[in-house]
């Protein structure tokens, strides 16, 4: 293990992606930005994987706990101050990617996948079999298409480790991957500065734009401006069984939300898992 450093990376998007957001009757809902924790559990897999140890039984799974929340792009790079990426942001109390209204980036890349499972006996689909995925594409419906170009995405975050992250890593995102859904390949790392790897947080002055979840009560006086709150609940999986277990339910400020911070505490947060949480409130790996 070397020591820490803060990087960007970039993955392209290989297949289609579904990044649970609940289910409303037979219908799985999408995200259509990469949480951190799910990001953290798609690296740490691929890692220990690579490294010939099965993800359960690694005793360090802290290696990209500090990582950040992942936002689509349309170009294999950040560019110049976050330039290229598409960051969240509520305009008018609609959630926005860059110049993208929710419903306008879900009619360009959100499709659907129908599945049923079938009753071999009568050759007919089981009663109560049926549902459907909402699915993020690797590239924008035809057409759609943006100053008149093919729209691949690509996915930029940040993180903090001493992990080696090789060229060409290749990790599965999200859930239903029995699909084939979720392929995405590294395409850029790049070392980063602790001033853009800020930026990386949250942006602003007083009220600032989240760019992951905020725990609400962790910071004192932390005020909503615009946006909302969210229960987050993470699944973990057991170390000594197959088991997944249920992290405590924690109310959080939402990604793209303008909050109101106290510029005293703004220098003790950091980031866990797509979490800005503050330092001394860290928990330990």
């Amino acid at each position: 293990m070397s020591e820490e450093k803060r990087y960007l990376l970039v993955f392209e998007q290989i297949q289609p992606i579904h990044i649970g957001a609940g289910s409303y009757g037979v219908v799985n809902e999408t995200r259509i930005f990469i949480p951190g924790w799910t990001m953290w559990g798609a690296l740490t897999n691929a890692y220990c994987r690579m490294m010939g140890e099965h993800p359960k039984e690694n005793e360090n799974q802290g290696l990209f706990k500090k990582i950040t929340c992942f936002y689509p792009s349309f170009h294999p790079s950040a560019g110049k101050d976050n330039e290229n990426v598409l960051l969240p942001a509520f305009k008018g109390g609609e959630f926005h990617l860059g110049q993208f209204s929710e419903d306008r980036f879900r009619a360009m890349f959100v499709d659907t996948f129908v599945s049923t499972a079938i009753n071999p006996a009568h050759r007919s689909t089981k009663d109560e079999s049926l549902h459907e995925i909402n699915i993020v594409l690797p590239k924008a419906k035809s057409g759609y298409s943006v100053n008149s170009k093919e729209q691949r995405l690509y996915w930029i975050g940040a993180v903090e480790t001493g992990a080696d992250i090789p060229d060409g890593m290749k990790i599965v995102v999200g859930g239903d991957v029995r699909y084939g859904f979720g392929e995405m390949i590294l395409k850029e790392k790049k070392e980063t500065a602790k001033k853009y790897f800020d930026k990386w947080l949250f942006e602003g002055a007083d009220e600032v734009i989240l760019r992951n979840y905020l725990a609400v009560g962790k910071l004192q006086n932390a005020k909503l401006v615009e946006g909302k709150t969210e229960v987050v609940v993470e699944l973990e999986e057991s170390r000594k069984d197959a088991n997944l277990r249920v992290t405590e339910p924690e109310m959080c400020f939402a990604p793209g939300s303008k909050i109101k911070i106290d510029k005293n505490e703004q220098g003790s947060i950091l980031v866990e898992k797509g979490i800005l949480t503050k330092k001394e409130a860290s928990k330990a790996t």
